[in-house]
């Protein structure tokens, strides 16, 4: 039985369910070009804290298909060429880690990451702006 795939383009990226005889076997996140390098963002897994939200520009293992995905499903979503690809990312629970609790200063550092790893963009912002 061959693998069936579903493609969901989130707020930046693409999202790559992969299921054999309808049982989800794995996900692969796909990054995409935004305003200062290649990421995968998803704001509805921000909210509700179930999925990955987030994936900086230098976690994606960028080789050619790493993850060997049917080419029908990545030509039919025009990412065939897109070598940024990743099997984990940030959780939100990993924002609230890095901001110490503090969920408005986990929001803030999620709306603002556009390439960086939360925990760099966190050195750089004063926590003390958020109590």
């Amino acid at each position: 039985m061959a693998n069936e795939i579903k493609v969901e383009h989130k707020d930046v990226g693409w999202k790559v369910s992969v299921f054999n005889g309808g049982r989800l076997i794995k996900i692969i996140y796909v990054g995409e070009y935004d305003t200062q390098g290649v990421i995968y963002k998803d704001y509805e897994a921000y909210r509700t804290g179930k999925g990955v939200c987030y994936i900086p520009e230098y976690d994606f293992d960028n080789e050619d298909n790493p993850f060997e995905l049917e080419e029908k499903a990545m030509v039919a979503n025009g990412i065939e060429d897109n070598k940024f690809q990743a099997l984990n990312g940030y959780h939100r629970s990993d924002f609230l880690r890095i901001a110490e609790g503090n969920k408005q200063f986990a929001d803030c550092l999620f709306e603002m990451v556009d390439w960086q790893h939360p925990e760099a963009l966190a050195d750089e912002i004063e926590p003390d702006d958020f109590e």
